[in-house]
């Protein structure tokens, strides 16, 4: 998997100005928000407590894409998913452990 946290240079220029000290670790299109019935289909009763670790797989289907060009000569792409299908679980137990103990 490849991590999407930013580096504190592009965190920082994230959030420029004076509140680049407390920027995100990362951008506003990598977060998800599940409400109360979408956790029910998932097998949830209640949210799990935050800082848990669980892993997602989705299916995802591209439904918009663009390129703008500024007139620096700077070009800035974008690419819309929407999670057609997904399964979240909390994270297992070490396959090391499992298998040597």
């Amino acid at each position: 998997m490849i991590s999407t946290k930013m580096s504190k240079e592009e965190a920082k220029e994230y959030a420029s100005g004076p509140s680049a000290e407390n920027a995100p670790a990362y951008s506003w299109g990598t977060s998800l928000c599940l409400d109360d019935e979408l956790l029910t289909r998932l097998g949830f009763t209640e949210p799990p407590p935050v800082g848990t670790v669980l892993t997602l797989n989705a299916k995802v289907t591209v439904t918009s894409t663009g390129v703008n060009q500024q007139q620096d000569g700077d070009k800035e792409s974008r690419c819309e998913l929407q999670i057609t299908d997904m399964e979240l679980k909390g994270e297992g137990p070490d396959a090391a452990n499992v298998l040597y103990g």
